[in-house]
């Protein structure tokens, strides 16, 4: 339904709004903020030097050919680099600031159920070890739906006529999906205990999910907002789930 994406997507409004209203949650927000700018700051500057060195390895020679067709591939890289980098470090800074976000989403449930809400998953209950052991297998399934998805959306745009319209289309639905799944376990960890369970929930509304990821994809693609929209998205991923099991 379509009235379902766009209450999938203005969730993020709403919950840049409860963010700013109530003080514990905007303090629980700070935290794994600052661990993805540190990553970021770090990481990115050296995932575009990279894929500019590969890329200028690809063709060799001095002549003004070769010269032209290295720089091409290394602008080309440079592209590429900026967006696999910032992608792979939001997976990076989703395991590492796992246990932050389960706790912004823990309390951003409990402001909106009342005082007397107890999860009854023993996810609340684990070591820490285990919630970055958690975060870091979800990542690394992520990962390899990255691996084996992306490059065949990647090399649609070379397909004539209508690359260019079926790339981005791919990459926006690709983007949703994952996204969706991405900053909702938080608050799946807490009620579902199998992969499958949380995606029998995402399916069983899927365009409020897609209009939620879709959402989080193009707000995403803003200079310098993508970091703020990080604990934006878990906080709305958790408002969604409450409001469809109340």
């Amino acid at each position: 339904m379509p009235s379902n994406s766009i209450h999938g997507f203005t969730t993020h409004f709403r919950a840049a709004r409860l963010i700013l209203r109530d003080a514990s949650v905007r303090r629980l927000s700070l935290r794994p903020l600052m661990v993805n700018i540190a990553l970021m700051i770090v990481g990115l500057p050296l995932g575009i030097w990279g894929a500019i060195e590969l890329s200028g390895l690809l063709v060799s020679g001095d002549g003004l050919l070769a010269v032209l067709a290295r720089t091409f591939l290394q602008v080309l890289g440079a592209a590429i680099g900026v967006f696999v980098s910032f992608f792979l470090l939001l997976l990076i800074g989703s395991a590492i600031a796992g246990p932050l976000n389960s706790k912004l989403s823990l309390a951003v449930e409990q402001h909106l159920r009342g005082p007397g809400f107890r999860a009854g998953d023993s996810s609340l209950d684990s070591s820490l070890a285990q919630d970055v052991a958690r975060s870091v297998a979800f990542s690394l399934g992520r990962l390899v739906i990255f691996v084996f998805c992306y490059p065949p959306i990647f090399f649609t745009q070379f397909v004539p006529g209508i690359g260019f319209i079926l790339f981005p289309l791919l990459s926006l639905l690709y983007a949703a999906v994952v996204l969706s799944l991405d900053f909702s376990d938080y608050v799946f960890e807490r009620h579902y205990t199998t992969f499958r369970q949380k995606i029998r929930h995402v399916w069983g509304r899927k365009s409020l999910y897609l209009g939620f990821g879709g959402g989080l994809a193009l707000l995403l693609l803003i200079p310098f907002a993508g970091f703020v929209i990080l604990p934006v998205g878990v906080v709305g991923a958790t408002m969604l789930y409450v409001e469809e099991t109340s």
